[in-house]
């Protein structure tokens, strides 16, 4: 599936990232840079959980593969894929059917 908004470089591309997306509903998939690793995920707030992304108190609680990544590897070697925006019913429908396969 080709993705609506391509952000080559989440530390850059931040207040973009922010503006884009507030009260978005969507799908989207971080890449690590320099090792390919890929995470996928949903929110039906994207500007809330990436607000929680750009937290360093947030990352440092975290267990989340991404959320350590992120601590480990740093902003400026991940980019951001928004592949769909849609409503809440719909989201739901895609993470228990599409996304997940």
């Amino acid at each position: 599936m080709k993705p609506q908004i391509k952000y080559y470089n989440v530390d850059t591309d931040k207040i973009n990232i922010f503006t884009d997306n507030r009260n978005k509903i969507g799908v989207y998939r971080w890449i690590n840079n320099l090792n390919g690793n890929i995470y996928i995920e949903s929110s039906i707030n994207l500007s809330v959980i990436f607000y929680t992304y750009y937290s360093l108190r947030s990352l440092v609680k975290s267990n989340k593969p991404m959320e350590r990544a992120l601590l480990k590897y740093g902003f400026s070697n991940f980019s951001l894929k928004i592949f769909e925006y849609c409503n809440s019913e719909d989201l739901l429908k895609k993470n228990n059917i599409f996304w997940i396969h």
